[in-house]
């Protein structure tokens, strides 16, 4: 007994979600850091169109960064 709501406890988080991440249309939003690689900064999930939500955020951090930051960050939107 105690397997099952063991199992009940950790698929059904899991079942929830519908998929995968790349299923459902999320989005990275990805920082190139100084070496050149690209680290994933912002999951953008949730929202009826996550590709247009994590470019509205990008267009928001490339302008705020532009206005006050010290150095250049480059950031993209990649598939989850």
């Amino acid at each position: 007994m105690e397997r099952i709501l063991l199992s009940l406890l950790i698929c059904l988080p899991i079942a929830s979600c519908g998929g995968s991440l790349s299923e459902n249309g999320d989005y990275w939003l990805e920082l190139r850091n100084s070496f050149g690689e690209w680290e994933k900064t912002v999951l953008i999930t949730g929202y009826i169109d996550d590709y247009e939500a994590c470019n509205e955020f990008l267009a928001a951090i490339t302008d705020w960064n532009e206005k006050n930051a010290i150095i250049e960050r480059v950031y993209r939107c990649t598939p989850a």
